[in-house]
Formats: C-alpha cells, structure tokens, sequence
C-alpha cells in the first residue's frame, strides 16, 4: 500500500463551497478529507451533508471532482446549481473580475455589468478547482468571502451577499 504524506498547512487543491445566505462560517462547518474511498463512504451514508464547505486533496485523477459532487448531491443544495471552477485558467489579472463580477466602466474593456462565479452559483455549490495556483492575494479575497459570504464586485462600493 502506498503511503500518501499529508500536505503541508495550505490551500488544498480544491474547496467546495455551498453558498447562500448564510451567517459567517465557524470552525465546525468544514470538512477537510483527502479523497479516498473512506471519504466516498462516509459521504454517500451521511444525510443532507452538513459541512458548509469541504476541503479536498489528493493526487491527479484520483476523482476529487467527483468527490465534490457527491458532496453537493448528498447536501440540501443538491436541487441547485453544482459550478466548478478551474482556477488555474483564470487570468491573472481578471480573476477579482470572474470571482466577483464587475460593474461596467470598472476598468478598461469593461463594457457592461458582468456577474461573477459567486453570484452564478446562486444558492448552489461551488468548487474552486486547483486554488493553490493562484496567489496569495486572491485566495485572501476568497477567503473573505468563505468567512463571511460578503464581497464587492470590481468597481463597486456595494457589498454583495452570497
């Protein structure tokens, strides 16, 4: 059996996010599992997933993606939206912009209102795939929102709840 090392106190490589109206998370209200079949059996037997957010680990192609939708399918948000998103895909400086959204005129090329990935979500999960690639800025800025389901498109004033 191979030994897997754990990783060191980071961001994992995938965050699912259930989001909606709600207050301020705790400490209690996250599920941090690597992703292995104990994971996938604890999951599956549990009813209405109670962590608001789950962090998951694990190799390339060991079913993390899978893992998160298992997770939003066993939660009471399985009837909304499940949006993944590839962080690693996002360029580097519009990624306030697809996270947030942004008003028209924010900066150059911003040409109408665009909502971000938060506000799409809705009442749904979302899962930021690969977070550790971005940097340490952004994965502050998420965390606010993560912490307190408030945040402020590009350009606005406006605090936005999700």
């Amino acid at each position: 059996m191979e030994q897997t090392r754990q990783p060191k106190l980071r961001m994992p490589s995938q965050l699912v996010l259930p989001f909606g109206s709600q207050p301020a998370l705790k400490r209690e209200d996250f599920i941090v599992a690597p992703c292995n079949e104990q994971a996938l059996t604890f999951i599956e037997r549990w009813p209405d997933w109670p962590a608001r957010a789950a962090a998951i680990w694990g190799p390339p192609d060991s079913g993390k993606t899978h893992l998160a939708r298992l997770i939003h399918d066993c939660s009471a948000r399985r009837t909304n939206r499940f949006l993944p998103v590839a962080c690693g895909t996002l360029s580097g400086n519009l990624i306030a912009s697809e996270f947030f959204g942004h008003v028209k005129g924010a900066f150059t090329g911003a040409d109408m209102t665009k909502v971000g990935k938060f506000a799409a979500a809705g009442q749904g999960t979302i899962l930021l795939d690969e977070i550790d690639t971005l940097g340490l800025e952004h994965q502050a800025n998420l965390l606010r929102v993560i912490e307190t389901g408030e945040y402020e498109p590009v350009g606005s004033t406006e605090t936005q709840t999700c």
